[in-house]
């Protein structure tokens, strides 16, 4: 038998995060686990939103979804990271095939979180964000 490791929550007290969802139900589901980082959280509901807010905030992190109205993830990301290469992007999709993540990869994403998100993994992965970038560590 294998047992769930049950990941606890980085403390993010420090960081200010975007969050790009056009999902209501995801973005309930997203805050609530994002609750227990204490990090500052914005949402936006799209990707153009998600442009203009990234110049305005300068967040230390974002969590894009991939789908989403008036600009995709994607070219959201590639607009983001013609700002400033170093910021974070986290990709937050359903769409998780090999040639799929090899694209976000491609185009800018720094990593992929699966839907429905795994509260341990969306931990995890942040964890490694902390753990191992400069940009994040005060």
């Amino acid at each position: 038998m294998c047992e769930e490791q049950t990941i606890t929550p980085p403390d993010l007290k420090h960081l200010s995060i975007l969050i790009a969802e056009d999902n209501a139900l995801n973005t309930v589901i997203i805050k609530a686990m994002m609750e227990a980082t204490n990090a500052t959280l914005h949402f936006v509901t799209n990707g153009a939103d998600a442009v203009e807010q990234f110049t305005a905030l300068s967040p230390d992190l974002i969590l894009m979804d991939i789908q989403m109205p008036k600009m995709d993830g994607m070219e959201a990301c590639r607009r983001i990271k013609s700002e400033n290469a170093d910021v974070p992007i986290i990709a937050i999709t359903a769409n998780v095939m090999k040639n799929d993540v090899l694209n976000y990869h491609r185009i800018g994403f720094n990593s992929h979180i699966a839907k429905p998100i795994d509260k341990n993994v969306l931990y995890k992965t942040l964890k490694g964000f902390v753990d191992n970038s400069n940009v994040l560590d005060d």
